[in-house]
């Protein structure tokens, strides 16, 4: 989700980024809008402005905010004279702005010629001289310290008519320093002479050097002679790139960036180095796109299977802000050992892997010289069985190791005490022996062993075990490898995981671990999202999530379920602090197979996992099967079905605790061919266990208790709601929705708005309580009410004792002509249907009748309220129109066909403001409250402290907006925006003498809130809102005829009325036709 295209801080309350023409495409564009640590409201704006300035001298209006780049072209007419010029005039309103000009091609920087025009400038101009017929001429908008609202247009000049442009300087770019080469075994010795220096190496890894081995990269910091060395653990960070050359941004997933014992370490073991030669995996974190045959092609002996390449790693040191000196060491062990002791180091997060063949019952033993961590081992038959997270039964080895003083040491029946071991007994062919050395809190040098013994001597061990003083797992999304990744404050990480037909048999458990600062530092710093389907959705939301870890995981599964062929996607969310962490994929088998051998399973809370039987079609009928687990750790539900995967936890089930090892359930009277369902639901920890089944003939006693099925509630049914009468009900239960339809056509709602209104009542003789949140309004527009209960056009709290919910006319447009659908107006229409709202407010699409749903959500208490749908007119004329508008809210009124108007507001109550605009064009209707406005202040023009019109006579007449020398095709619009209290008024519209028109340019005040709106279909609203540290993402489609329009994307925060910090949201456009991984 990486862009450099964001606006992660509002300036005047909006974040804004732009489309202009260099980063325009057809099709799709999308961009995701990020939540901060709390739950936000918001809207969207589009603005959509013309980027051609015409020949006539016609005026374009246009927007431009801090940071980003708004175009404007002017063609020179092919038959016009060579030699003279053309001169950009813009007429500014507020804000401030640089204008850049460019012959032949759109400026990208700030470099002359350019004008700045400040806050306090309303009109200024630049020229481009020695202009040629047929050519293109530019003039860049880049927003200064606040946005600009501007009109643009051109004036040629001819030969004859002074033209003055100053020359562009084109800036130089810094080049890179070579990279020496590093080797392994050999220290290289340097030392860091500038701060935040980069100094680069190379090493070259092959498969017939580096294929079964184990791969370490370690610096520390040297002293002078006679010195000793300096305790700064953030002195210098370790980095290594992968992807065979080291990225612009220098980042990578990759990196020690604080010492352990005095020592920055990086490695890569067997399973990572397998992936890296055989170019499974590209990049940093080796995210895989291979499918299963691959996955399943890396042989537990390490061997090659796949065609090998030579791989260039890329090994730099960061220096800090002293100079220090350091060496470096690349080592290298082998994974493949005997008898002989193998040498080891291994740091906090890491693992090394050892394994042997051919052996049926094997001892490892571990020499360790200092630190601490974990001896795990297991038997390996396929790549999928090689451990990549520590969990019982394990050695945990403690600080100081066998020969420290204080570590783990293996109990001899003489007494004393030798190193620690680990047997694995009965290996079958096939199976290979592996030793998992995992890193605890200090980094550990050890030296492994592995010998044959006998039978009667080997002693594997089984359940319990206890934890090495670290989180210790590891993944990947390749099942059987591993994925390192970060993630910025409130930022996302997506992952693919890429599955075929014969992945169906298999459930894929995919865990994360919290790295950061070695260890996880809360339950919450991170969650983890599974999306359904092929995609991810535009809102992010999906049902299958981690949002809290537990044991330090973060844990969501692949099943029979949720499995589909092709990319399964998932998200790793950050919390309110950057986190490193990774991920593993556990690929399980489903199968239990008749002949009584066991599989490998892992499970954590919440999440089912399912294993099954299939009854041999020979079997006789009658009998029955029992599943057996012997489980490690952790505890888990059993629940068992014919012919069907079990969903909920219903009878018949059985209950495995923390302390109980081994469990078994049966299922009765099973039929030859049927298949029998053992489903695995996590409960208050993660477990691990194996499976198998044993099947009972028809003689042995069976007992299966029944399923009861659960019932499900109805809803009822609801009212209709009708415009202009009150409908008055009652809460009488908790919580309670109260439901109605309101119906909305095209004969009697098109240039109209919409206003649903709520106001508690109270017994005669008292009074209504001031509760402003008692109860909630909502209103769905979707055709139904989704199960969730869930919409952006609500009212959770009261204003002024009224929860109100608006419909304006551009709104209602796009509802009857079917534009959009759903709550929020997320359009899919092309460019064509989005310029076909004429201003006049008349249907130029195929209309549709649409069904409102609209509920009243009780609260905790009982309430009577009164429910009220008004619809007022938007086109109007000199009889008053009644309206009323409640914050964050605006309405709309307009006239054709005049020449001159005035618009005038009558208004009884409340606050707001008033903006007129002449609209040739839906793009032209004002989205957003910008100078030049009429603000009214509490109390209207009647109320005694508002805002009123001064006469010449010296008195005072209600608040008027006129609009001058409207040209045909044009209307007069007025756009009345809330403000902080509810506001009643009427309004008018007359045609007025042109010397007695007085049109507003510049300048303005706010009326009191953050007043902007907007859609993703240019010309209309969209209404969002995300939980704390979550997404929402949109799309805009365009087409070929839109490359001549500039899109100013913007967002304000509407929680609580309006924003209250400048970072409670960001803005993020994305780059091509799809959100990036």
């Amino acid at each position: 989700r990486f862009t450099e295209q964001r606006a992660e801080r509002a300036v005047d309350g909006i974040y804004s980024v732009a489309i202009n023409l260099h980063n325009f495409h057809e099709g799709a564009s999308y961009f995701g809008i990020r939540c901060g640590a709390a739950a936000r409201r918001f809207r969207v704006v589009v603005h959509r402005m013309d980027a051609i300035v015409p020949p006539d001298g016609g005026k374009h209006h246009g927007e431009v905010c801090p940071g980003v780049w708004v175009y404007h072209f002017y063609d020179v007419p092919a038959t016009a004279s060579g030699g003279g010029g053309v001169t950009f005039h813009v007429e500014k309103h507020e804000g401030d702005v640089d204008l850049v000009t460019r012959h032949g091609q759109a400026p990208v920087k700030l470099v002359p010629p350019f004008k700045y025009m400040g806050a306090d400038e309303y009109e200024g101009s630049i020229s481009l001289c020695n202009i040629k017929p047929g050519e293109r001429l530019y003039l860049g908008m880049l927003g200064g310290d606040h946005c600009a609202s501007y009109e643009v247009f051109a004036t040629p000049l001819n030969a004859s008519t002074p033209c003055e442009e100053p020359l562009h300087t084109p800036l130089a770019h810094a080049g890179r320093s070579d990279s020496a080469t590093l080797s392994a075994g050999h220290f290289e010795q340097a030392e860091c002479t500038a701060p935040f220096q980069y100094l680069d190496y190379i090493f070259q890894l092959d498969e017939a050097t580096h294929s079964a081995t184990n791969l370490r990269f370690e610096a520390q910091l040297r002293a002078e002679i006679g010195s000793e060395v300096e305790d700064v653990p953030d002195a210098i960070s370790l980095l290594v790139y992968t992807g065979g050359e080291v990225p612009q941004d220098r980042h990578t997933e990759l990196r020690a960036t604080q010492a352990t014992d005095g020592i920055w370490s990086v490695m890569l073991n067997e399973v990572e180095l397998y992936f890296l030669i055989h170019g499974a995996h590209g990049g940093d974190g080796y995210n895989g796109t291979s499918g299963s045959a691959h996955r399943r092609s890396l042989a537990s002996s390490g061997s090659a299977t796949a065609a090998a390449a030579a791989v260039e790693l890329h090994v730099a040191v960061k220096c800090g802000p002293d100079p220090r000196r350091f060496q470096l060491l690349a080592s290298v062990s082998p994974s493949r050992i005997d008898a002989a002791l193998t040498h080891a180091e291994v740091c906090p997060g890491q693992i090394v892997y050892f394994h042997a063949a051919h052996l049926a019952d094997v001892r490892f033993t571990a020499i360790v010289h200092k630190g601490d961590g974990a001896l795990l081992a297991r038997h390996v038959a396929s790549s999928s069985d090689i451990p990549l997270k520590l969990q019982p039964p394990y050695v945990p080895i403690g600080e100081g190791g066998a020969h420290g003083g204080g570590g783990h040491r293996r109990a001899l029946a003489s007494g004393g005490y030798d190193d620690p071991t680990v047997d694995l007994c009965h290996l079958h062919d096939g199976e290979e022996a592996y030793l998992a050395v995992f890193g605890g809190d200090h980094c550990m040098e050890l030296e492994v062993k592995v010998e044959s013994i006998a039978h009667a001597d080997c002693h594997e061990q089984h359940g319990g075990g206890e934890h090495a003083g670290s989180e210790t797992g590891a993944g990947v999304i390749d099942p059987g490898h591993f994925v390192y990744g970060s993630c910025d404050a409130l930022s996302w990480v997506d992952y693919s995981l890429l599955l075929d037909a014969s992945d169906s048999d298999y459930n894929f458990l995919i865990e994360v671990t919290d790295l950061s600062n070695g260890r996880s530092t809360s339950d919450d710093a991170l969650s983890l999202h599974l999306f359904d389907g092929a995609e991810i959705p535009m809102d992010r939301f999906t049902e299958q999530r981690a949002e809290r870890a537990v044991d330090g995981i973060y844990s969501v599964a692949i099943n029979l379920h949720n499995f589909h062929e092709g990319a399964s996607y998932f998200g790793i969310r950050c919390g309110a602090a950057a986190r490193r962490f990774r991920v593993v994929v556990h690929r399980m088998d489903a199968i239990v197979p008749p002949d009584g051998g066991k599989h490998h399973g892992e499970v954590c809370p919440g999440v089912w996992v399912y294993h099954f039987y299939d009854v041999p079609a020979t079997a006789s009928g009658g009998g029955g099967v029992t599943f057996h687990v012997e489980k490690h750790e952790g505890d888990v539900d059993l629940v068992t079905r014919h012919g069907q995967a079990p969903v909920k936890l219903v009878p018949p089930f059985k209950y495995m605790g923390a302390d109980e090892y081994e469990g078994s359930i049966s299922l009765c009277n099973i039929k030859p061919g049927e298949r029998l369902y053992l489903g695995m639901l996590g409960g208050d920890h993660c477990a691990s266990y194996e499976v198998f089944a044993t099947p009972l003939n028809a003689s042995t006693p069976c007992e299966e208790p029944l399923h009861t099925p659960l019932a499900h509630a109805g809803r009822s049914d609801s009212a209709t709601l009708s415009a202009g009468h009150f409908e008055q009900a009652e809460c009488t239960a908790p919580f309670q929705y109260l439901d109605y339809i309101f119906q909305l056509d095209e004969a009697t709602h098109s240039a109209t708005n919409l206003r649903f209104e709520a106001q508690l009542r109270a017994e005669i003789g008292s009074e209504v309580e001031d509760v402003p949140d008692a109860i909630s309004l909502l209103v769905y527009t979707g055709g139904e009410v989704p199960q969730d209960r869930h919409t952006e056009l609500r009212a959770t709290q009261a204003t002024d004792g009224i929860w109100s919910v608006m419909l304006n006319e551009v709104e209602l447009y796009f509802l009857i002509h079917g534009a959009h659908g759903g709550d929020g107006y997320n359009g899919t229409s092309g460019s064509a249907h989005r310029r076909s709202l004429a201003s006049s407010g008349s249907a130029t699409a195929a209309a549709a009748a649409v069904e409102l749903h609209v509920a009243v959500k009780c609260g905790p208490d009982p309430r009577r309220f009164q429910l009220l749908a008004s619809v007022s007119p938007s086109r109007i004329d000199a009889a008053l129109t009644h309206a009323e508008v409640c914050p964050g809210q605006i309405v709309y009124f307009h006239a054709a066909h005049l020449a001159d108007v005035r618009f005038t507001a009558i208004v009884h109550k409340g606050d707001g403001a008033l903006l007129a605009r002449h609209v040739a064009s839906s793009s032209d209707i004002p989205l957003k409250l910008q100078p030049p406005y009429v603000p009214i202040g509490e109390g209207g023009a009647h109320g005694g402290g508002g805002h009123r019109r001064a006469l010449a006579s010296g008195g005072y007449d209600d608040p008027t907006v006129d609009l001058c020398h409207l040209h045909d095709g044009e209307e007069a619009y007025l756009a009345v925006f809330g403000g902080d209290h509810c506001m009643e008024l009427e309004v008018k519209v007359e045609s007025i003498a042109h010397a007695d028109c007085h049109e507003q340019h510049g300048g303005g005040e706010h009326a009191g809130s953050e007043t902007g709106a907007g859609v993703i279909d240019p010309g209309h609203f969209v209404y969002g809102s995300c939980d704390a540290l979550s997404w929402v993402d949109y799309s805009l489609l365009l087409d070929a005829s839109d490359s001549d329009y500039n899109f100013l994307i913007e967002v304000t925060d509407l929680s609580n009325g309006r924003s209250t910090s400048d970072d409670a949201l960001s803005l993020h456009l994305f780059d091509g036709a799809e959100i990036p991984m």
